[in-house]
C-alpha cells in the first residue's frame, strides 16, 4: 500500500533538531506549573519540600532553554534579527 506525499509534511534537519529540544522542554514546564499549582494549596510547612523541587526544576528549565536559544541562533538567521529588533537578546 502507498501513502500519498499530502499525508506528509516535508521538514528540515534544522526544524526536527529543534522540535527534539523543545519536546524536552515542554513536560518540564508543564510539571513545573502543576508543581506550582500544588505549592499554593500546601501549609508553609509542607511547601518547603516543595519549593526545593521546584528550584531544582527550574534550574534544568534554564539550561535546556539556554541550549534552544543557542541551537536557534545558530539555524535560524530570522530569530537572530527577531531577538535583535526586540532588543531581547540573552534574555531567555
Amino acid at each position: 500500500m502507498k501513502i500519498g506525499e499530502r499525508w506528509f509534511r516535508r521538514v528540515t534537519g534544522d526544524f526536527l533538531v529543534m522540535r527534539r529540544m523543545v519536546l524536552v522542554y515542554k513536560p518540564l514546564m508543564k510539571t513545573h506549573q502543576q508543581l506550582l499549582n500544588k505549592y499554593k494549596a500546601l501549609s508553609e510547612a509542607e511547601r518547603e519540600v516543595l519549593r526545593q523541587v521546584i528550584k531544582s526544576l527550574e534550574v534544568h528549565m534554564e539550561e535546556v532553554a539556554r541550549m534552544i536559544v543557542e541551537e536557534a541562533g545558530k539555524r535560524y538567521q530570522a530569530y537572530n534579527r527577531l531577538v535583535d529588533g526586540l532588543g531581547i537578546r540573552g534574555n531567555i
